[in-house]
């Protein structure tokens, strides 16, 4: 688990969708295209550059050491790092809770010429990963704050130790309430606002469901336990 959270970009309806709407595979297959087009990439001009080099400065330091150690991208939308590491060796398994992500990743992936490296994707939620066995990844990549958009991100994180090797790595980032409370105070959501300060959670369309605001200490207060 990294220690610090390195800026990311986002847009305003990403950090808010569970608001607008009570199936979040719904809203991610929705976003899939938009993922898939580049376009999210170009808004975020720089922001996404400074995010990946944040995110790279932990990855580097904890690649498997043997050039097909298999890696994990949890949360990995359309595919990011396994366009980076996969042209190096590395296996990839691919992971999203939307399956719409997953059928671009895999024309990616085919399009880029790594299906080889690749050697399964999967539609599934990271807080319940049962298709994966246990032990069975020299890396867990969880970037883009998959953990963030779970429901329980205290059983997203016993999924991802648990489908890690013994020795191996998890990284993994998470939203920052005060950005997130700036996002939502741009909006004039006063209500939201409020609530993500006082509570780092934020409600969405669901009775009693919420979606957690996690910061440095809340994620060494997950992984603590977990060795």
């Amino acid at each position: 688990m990294t220690e610090e959270e390195p800026p990311y970009p986002s847009d305003s309806d990403d950090l808010r969708y569970v608001v607008s709407t009570a199936d979040p595979r719904e809203y991610w297959d929705n976003k899939a295209a938009t993922f898939a087009s580049g376009e999210r990439e170009r808004r975020s001009g720089r922001f996404r550059e400074l995010y990946e080099e944040c995110c790279w400065r932990y990855i580097e330091p904890v690649l498997p050491r043997h050039k097909d150690g298999l890696i994990l991208e949890a949360g990995c939308g359309t595919g990011r790092w396994v366009f980076r590491l996969a042209p190096r060796g590395f296996r990839f398994v691919l992971a999203d809770l939307s399956a719409e992500m997953i059928r671009y990743a895999r024309e990616r992936v085919e399009e880029q010429g790594i299906g080889e490296q690749v050697i399964a994707c999967h539609a599934l939620d990271i807080c319940d990963m049962q298709t994966l066995s246990s032990e069975s990844f020299d890396l867990v990549l969880a970037l883009g704050v998959p953990l963030t958009l779970s429901n329980e991100p205290g059983r997203a994180v016993d999924e991802c130790f648990r489908v890690t090797k013994s020795g191996g790595h998890i990284v993994c980032d998470a939203a920052n309430r005060y950005r997130t409370a700036l996002e939502l105070a741009r909006q004039n959501d006063v209500g939201q606002f409020a609530e993500v300060l006082a509570t780092r959670a934020m409600s969405n369309g669901s009775p009693g469901s919420h979606t957690t605001i996690l910061g440095p200490r809340s994620s060494q207060a997950y992984s603590r336990p977990r060795g």
